[in-house]
């Protein structure tokens, strides 16, 4: 019993780890590796940036799309999107084209909370509000959620979100 146990805490250890850990020193080391050349982040080629924190950019095949996000956390360097006292957030994804595009919200345990969206949308800045409820439209507790966005089957990038009630 003890040694499932100890193999499930160490596979819930590394799941932490390749979510919250590894996307925030990848970051860092890419930061590093710009300043060691002169570079500035929004002088960038897409291709260039890890993460939608830095410049913002992500490619799919070329095409870049630009992440705002709400609310970001100066103490873990903008990779926490974090939600607080307001009723709802809007996220802003600006796309170079039309594209199909999935923004699902999931618990830490992986469970989907709420499906954003799941559709075309066209180029240009495209708004998606949450209202801080799942499914059901039962408000979410405060705690620490993965936001996940795909498009097609290009470009997968997940974000830590921080909800405060």
């Amino acid at each position: 019993m003890k040694l499932q146990l100890s193999k499930k805490f160490f596979a819930f250890i590394i799941a932490i780890m390749m979510f919250f850990v590894l996307p925030g020193i990848a970051n860092a080391q890419q930061s590093i590796a710009n300043a060691q050349q002169g570079l500035d982040n929004s002088q960038l080629p897409c291709q260039s940036c890890l993460s939608w924190c830095g410049c913002g950019l992500r490619c799919i095949r070329g095409h870049c799309y630009r992440w705002y996000p709400f609310y970001t956390d100066p103490l873990h360097k903008n990779d926490v999107l974090s939600l607080s006292d307001s009723n709802s957030a809007d996220f802003s994804l600006e796309l170079t084209e039309a594209h199909d595009v999935s923004l699902k919200i999931y618990d830490v345990t992986g469970r989907l909370i709420k499906t954003l969206a799941e559709s075309t949308l066209p180029e240009g800045e495209n708004q998606i509000e949450w209202n801080k409820t799942d499914e059901y439209g039962n408000t979410v507790s405060a705690g620490i959620y993965i936001l996940q966005l795909n498009a097609g089957t290009e470009y997968s990038d997940l974000r830590k979100l921080t909800v405060m009630n």
